[in-house]
């Protein structure tokens, strides 16, 4: 299976609807996007092409701001909670192309639910809307896309709204 979905369920309850939509956006994305420009030179050519990554894993774990602050200052330097968060698995490591696709892990990605309902509330749509909305977006930035830039960002967030768009009735 290639999303694979963490909650901490004492802190967050996440039924089984909430759960099948973030794992839809993330497959979906996964089956859909071409990976991006900070893959080349990772990755053989023939991983560069949309949906070539589709059957690798991907880890997400759903949390408060409480753990995502701690994640946040100890990886990132930065004080606080923030949406989400993506840890490579790509990242230093040498390509083996002898492992079947379900056995290569693309990476993981944090996601704060609390952040989550706060942002939904802020942009005007449902929060879950806005889970699955942020777990693409840090799929994205395993598939190789980055936001530092305007006209990347607003790519990201064009992509992001059309995976959740296509798996979700909200």
């Amino acid at each position: 299976m290639p999303c694979l979905l963490n909650v901490e369920e004492a802190v967050i309850p996440v039924d089984d609807a909430l759960a099948s939509l973030v794992t839809r956006a993330v497959e979906h994305a996964l089956a859909t996007v071409r990976p991006g420009p900070l893959l080349k030179g990772v990755l053989p050519d023939e991983c560069l092409v949309p949906g070539a990554l589709a059957g690798w894993q991907v880890s997400v774990t759903l949390v408060d701001d409480e753990a995502i602050a701690e994640l946040n200052e100890t990886w990132l330097g930065h004080a606080g909670p923030t949406d989400v968060i993506s840890f490579s698995q790509l990242e230093g490591e040498a390509f083996d192309a002898s492992l079947p696709a379900e056995a290569r892990l693309l990476g993981d990605v944090v996601v704060s639910v609390e952040t989550a309902k706060r942002q939904s509330a802020e942009y005007g749509h449902a929060w879950e809307w806005e889970l699955a909305f942020l777990a693409v977006h840090g799929v994205l930035h395993l598939l190789g896309y980055d936001d530092h830039e305007e006209a990347d960002r607003g790519m990201m967030i064009d992509m992001q709204e059309k995976i959740v768009s296509q798996v979700s009735s909200f």
